[in-house]
């Protein structure tokens, strides 16, 4: 089940354990991913790294810097926006009652992370932009970031897009990126709900 509102507790010396249900599950995964991000945009003082889970998150902070209880207090309008932003999804039966197979979580979650990952080490973004939907029969993730973008005629080293258009496949679905010098990079993914 997912909180009413998020749960703050110690997680140890310098730690914070933000919980926000109690099971595994991408609703909560894209909360804590999501409040990682919050965190990151408004560069919170003493904050020293995140380190979102499925249901939960974790946050090394400097208590010289700012104390558990002022820390709590900041991240609690981050968590509790983020958590009013899931539950609205959930109400409108975009997450609530759309069933989702093993295999497209987990390639879903994967998709997601690897785009992520891409837009924080590669593309030097200020902002990215995620957005799940359910699209008629299928669901769309789109992960946009205003970073430096890339040549798209060039071929790629890496396996990361490569990978991302396997698994796309692999769930009879498609697997788009659009991207530009200087004009940042979208990758989206769309799927049937029915794969699963």
């Amino acid at each position: 089940m997912i909180y009413e509102t998020p749960a703050f507790r110690p997680g140890g010396d310098r730690y914070m354990l933000i919980e926000f249900g109690n099971e595994m599950n991408l609703e909560l995964n894209f909360m804590a991913q999501g409040l990682a991000t919050a965190i990151a945009e408004q560069k919170t003082r003493g904050v020293i790294e995140t380190a979102p889970c499925f249901a939960s998150m974790l946050i090394h902070y400097e208590p010289d810097e700012i104390s558990y209880a002022d820390l709590g207090k900041k991240l609690f309008v981050s968590g509790g926006t983020i958590h009013v932003r899931i539950k609205k999804l959930q109400e409108a039966g975009i997450v609530k009652g759309t069933r989702l197979s093993v295999d497209l979580r987990r390639d879903l979650l994967l998709t997601f992370k690897e785009a992520v990952n891409n837009a924080a080490r590669h593309a030097k973004c200020s902002r990215v932009s995620i957005d799940l939907r359910r699209d008629g029969s299928h669901l769309l993730l789109s992960v946009a970031g205003d970073g430096v973008g890339f040549d798209m005629s060039r071929e790629s080293q890496g396996q990361g897009l490569a990978s991302l258009r396997r698994r796309a496949e692999r769930l009879k679905g498609t697997f788009a990126v659009r991207s530009g010098l200087g004009a940042g990079t979208t990758v989206t993914l769309r799927v049937p709900l029915s794969s699963g």
